[in-house]
């Protein structure tokens, strides 16, 4: 490739002036004739920085030998990767060693040195290999837009998300969209998020939830969790109920908050030390930790978090690359470890989304760490849960790292496609969700803007179906101290940045305006309606003021027939017992307790979006066999089988069982003991053996009249 035909596809004039100034830029780009060399500033000081700095081969035939020349009115005082050539004034020509001589086609290399004695600024590229390099276009600085673009968007719905085909759905199987901001500090040696040291924790997720952010990835190590992790870089005097807190219980805070004001938090196994970026050697664990520690960790995040409704997923390790592979078997099978983690941490925590990033590395083809998941296609991940897996590939611009196919002739034009091969075919296949975990820039320059304007694009292109959604996203970052990318927030902590929310607005989430439900015809409350299987009447009725020991129950009906009755309440809050035969019992909204009595009964709790919880009875004294059906049993819930006689009654579990439509994990009940016939059966409708045995905590006991009874609690 040559400079004039980069030109011609962007359909711009040359520009054959050098670079004029650098100064407060944090990477400068130059072309020359089928190349690219980039400069990247990663430490700056009063006096000095480390520049980083890539020579990219953009053509189809390899480079042997080479030379940079460049304008730096500063000491060169350390150099690597590299050898001064010639030195004059303040012009300076830096060569290859012999082992970097050769770039391959489309292949580049780095080198890099310290300056001192000057501003901290990077230095003016002139020449390649005697050669001019210039600025294109897309590389020049760019203009904030002239106003910010308002971005609000919609906070998730309440309950446990799951996933249908490309789709992440609320409880009710509506499509929704996380569209999520990282907010980093938990993972480093501060132990708490940065910025504390500046605002209240509460202050900036307020923040984060006006702007339109509905959910946060929040990075952590394994190395949170050790014995003395006390936080620092926080003003107690802002922040003072993080007084004393160590970082997980910092974290607590953190997701208590979010639960409060309706955000949710993802949560990101960053990396396995402290530090600042993803484990150095490439894998899902680093630093002497192994995996049954890395399983471990999340295994007890799942535990503690169980039931936590602000808490919607676990990012499994951030951004496998260098010798992670996947689907090969190997020991270092990301695919596979991935796998081990996610089962491990549905069985002891069933509602969360598992993200899974992808590798660097497959089939010969590169992409961001983290990003490349073409492995998927013919080694795709399966969880225990199924309706659970999130891939999560990260993308970047070429102001982060130097990427051939961000200098590509028909660059930005060529990035659809690239994504399409790399990870969007999972979402436009319908295989699974896809949620672009990291994406960010500091927008400086109109080639990292078109990349940005482009995967926005990208991301809104939702697949064809009644209210499907784009693909979900996490934007990197909040902070303002990110080297690569900046962050929402300017470096003042507070006010936001208009050219990023900006561009990143169109890819909000926007819940559709929900429809009315029809309002049910219900008696006057209180009031209960009710159906007489054995006249074939029907009627309401007020029922009567609760007078028994439960404080919480207002109302109460109980049914006087000597045979089984219908009841749905209209009311919150109350007792509802049916007789001795084969009940149905409906409670709408609150906390309630249903007592089938004897028979076999369909016991249909309320949804629990209100808060409330609901308490089931039923009883297996009678001697005959009777089988119950408990429906919209949920965390909290409870339910309890008279007639358990501890250490005689068996109590089996059945994976599948139950009418059809209502079928779930079942037991089955020998009350008089083995070889007796079961006379007592319990089918948990929706819920499957996995979550059961997980999330089931199951005891026996007996009541002081010398009742035996099962009690079954959904933790």
């Amino acid at each position: 490739m040559i400079y004039s035909a980069l030109l011609a596809t962007l359909g711009q004039a040359p520009l054959l002036d050098a670079m004029a100034t650098t100064a407060g830029r944090s990477s400068t780009t130059a072309l020359g004739a089928g190349t690219v060399v980039t400069a990247k500033a990663s430490s700056t000081w009063d006096t000095g920085l480390v520049a980083d700095v890539v020579v990219g081969n953009l053509d189809g035939t390899g480079i042997d030998g080479w030379a940079v020349g460049f304008d730096l009115d500063a000491d060169i005082v350390n150099i690597w990767n590299a050898q001064v050539l010639q030195h004059a004034g303040t012009h300076w020509v830096v060569g290859n060693l012999p082992a970097n001589a050769v770039i391959d086609p489309h292949d580049s290399t780095s080198f890099g040195f310290v300056t001192t004695g000057r501003a901290p600024v990077l230095p003016t590229l002139q020449t390649l290999d005697g050669q001019d390099l210039v600025v294109s276009p897309l590389d020049q600085p760019a203009a904030p837009p002239v106003q910010p673009v308002p971005a609000r968007g919609s906070l998730l719905p309440a309950g446990v998300l799951s996933t249908r085909g490309n789709q992440i759905v609320g409880p009710d199987g509506t499509p929704v969209r996380i569209a999520a901001v990282n907010w980093y500090g938990l993972e480093s040696e501060l132990y708490a998020p940065q910025g504390l040291w500046v605002r209240s924790y509460q202050s900036m997720m307020d923040q984060m939830a006006q702007l339109g952010f509905n959910a946060i990835r929040l990075p952590f190590s394994l190395d949170l969790f050790k014995p003395g992790a006390l936080p620092s870089g926080i003003d107690y005097s802002i922040n003072p109920d993080l007084r004393g807190l160590t970082g997980p219980q910092v974290m607590d805070k953190i997701v208590a908050y979010a639960g409060s004001i309706g955000l949710k938090i993802i949560l990101d196994d960053h990396r396995s030390t402290v530090g600042g970026d993803t484990n150095a050697n490439g894998l899902w664990v680093d630093g002497g930790y192994t995996e049954a520690q890395w399983i471990g960790t999340w295994q007890a995040l799942a535990a503690h978090y169980a039931g936590n409704p602000a808490i919607i997923a676990a990012d499994l390790s951030n951004e496998p690359h260098g010798p992670a592979t996947w689907g090969d078997g190997a020991a270092t099978d990301w695919a596979a470890a991935a796998t081990r983690a996610g089962n491990a941490i549905q069985a002891v925590n069933p509602d969360w989304l598992l993200l899974v990033e992808g590798v660097q590395t497959h089939g010969g083809q590169d992409y961001w760490y983290g990003g490349n998941l073409r492995g998927a296609q013919a080694h795709p991940i399966a969880f225990t849960i199924p309706n659970k897996l999130v891939y999560s590939p990260h993308d970047y611009p070429a102001s982060v790292a130097y990427e051939p196919w961000l200098y590509a002739v028909d660059y930005p034009r060529n990035l659809p496609a690239l994504w399409d091969a790399t990870w969007g075919y999972l979402y436009q296949s319908g295989t699974a969700p896809v949620l672009v975990g990291e994406f960010g820039s500091t927008l400086q320059t109109l080639r990292d803007q078109a990349w940005l304007d482009q995967l926005v694009t990208y991301m809104n292109r939702a697949t064809p179906g009644a209210g499907d959604q784009g693909i979900s996203w996490a934007y990197w970052d909040w902070n303002p101290t990110s080297d690569d990318t900046g962050g929402i927030l300017l470096d003042d902590w507070t006010t936001v940045d208009p050219a990023k929310l900006s561009a990143i607005a169109p890819a909000f989430y926007h819940a559709a305006a929900p429809v009315p439900a029809p309002t049910p015809v219900l008696p006057a409350a209180p009031g209960f309606l009710f159906t007489d299987p054995a006249t074939g009447t029907s009627g309401s009725d007020p029922g009567t003021d609760y007078a028994g020991p439960v404080s919480y129950l207002r109302h109460q009906f109980i049914w006087p027939g000597s045979g089984g009755v219908a009841v749905r309440a209209g009311v919150p809050n109350v007792f509802l017992h049916g007789g001795p035969g084969a009940d149905a019992l409906t409670v709408t909204g609150g906390t309630n307790v249903l007592d089938g009595g004897g028979g076999s009964n369909f016991l249909v709790g309320a949804t629990g979006a209100d808060g409330g919880t609901d308490t089931f009875f039923v009883d297996c004294r009678a001697g005959v066999e009777t089988w119950s059906t408990i429906v919209n049993f949920h965390p909290g819930d409870s339910a309890t089988i008279f007639g358990f006689h501890a250490g005689l009654s068996t109590r089996p579990y059945t994976a599948l069982d139950g009418a059809v439509g209502y079928q779930g994990v079942t037991i089955h009940s020998e009350i008089n003991g083995p070889g007796t016939g079961i006379l007592g059966s319990m089918t948990f409708a929706g819920i499957s053996q996995a979550v059961a045995e997980a999330r089931f905590l199951i005891s026996e006991g007996r009541l002081p009249d010398g009742t035996g009874y099962l009690l079954v609690q959904y933790r």
